[in-house]
């Protein structure tokens, strides 16, 4: 599961690496990519239920679970309301903390998204100066086009991700995240914008058992920046 304003896209070079021992399925979040952008729906309940039904679709009984960012509360969620379904769970920059204001500063970040700017250069540069170099490719991933009229065509509803992030980011799930029964690895970027570490006693002290790596150079989109490395560490982990 990847998180706000990804895709499934995004996990490209590490599911191609996954598939030589796994079956790899990413999946777009609704609001995003090639899913649906209903009005509703964009609470933690609906989202851990989307899952399940792209599971049963596939017909898996029972998988190991990836979720960064946003995507690793949909996994820990998921793997508390469907136990059974669930072997492993990794949390990619993630934790069950309340983000405060996260409405608030996705509304302005889409509002910054509707600008316009001439092509995907201008994009490129816009974003490299305010984001920074990851999470300017991050955004990039989901930029599909600008048209003639200098307006960006994003693979996501801005609308969506304001209602996501209001109604599955500003809660605490604490006791969701307590309830895992499955182990569970955390990995956190050394350079993240996230403040994930701050929450890593409160995490281990609800799941005793938690797993923690920090991956040297990386930021939020620890994927995207060390494809290969993640892998290494995914495969160690579901094979333990």
């Amino acid at each position: 599961m990847h998180g706000l304003t990804g895709r499934s896209t995004g996990w490209g070079d590490v599911a191609r690496q996954l598939g030589l021992h796994f079956r790899p399925v990413a999946l777009d979040l609704r609001g995003h990519g090639e899913s649906g952008r209903p009005v509703s729906g964009y609470n933690p309940e609906a989202l851990a239920s989307d899952v399940l039904r792209v599971l049963d679709a596939l017909d898996i009984r029972r998988a190991h679970l990836i979720g960064h960012s946003l995507g690793g509360r949909i996994a820990f969620d998921f793997a508390t309301a469907f136990p059974q379904r669930v072997e492993r769970l990794i949390i990619e920059e993630a934790h069950p903390a309340p983000y405060e204001g996260a409405g608030s500063a996705y509304a302005q970040r889409m509002a910054a998204l509707s600008v316009r700017r001439p092509d995907r250069e201008a994009w490129a540069a816009y974003l490299m100066t305010t984001r920074g170099e990851s999470s300017a490719r991050w955004y990039l991933q989901s930029l599909d086009a600008v048209d003639d009229e200098g307006v960006a065509h994003w693979a996501f509803s801005p609308a969506s991700i304001v209602a996501m992030a209001q109604q599955s980011l500003e809660a605490a799930a604490w006791t969701a995240f307590s309830a895992v029964k499955c182990p569970v690895l955390l990995l956190i970027g050394e350079h993240s914008d996230r403040d994930v570490d701050r929450h890593v006693v409160r995490m281990k002290a609800v799941q005793p058992d938690l797993k923690v790596r920090t991956i040297a150079g990386t930021g939020h989109w620890i994927h995207g920046d060390a494809p290969h490395e993640y892998v290494t560490l995914v495969e160690d982990f579901f094979r333990y």
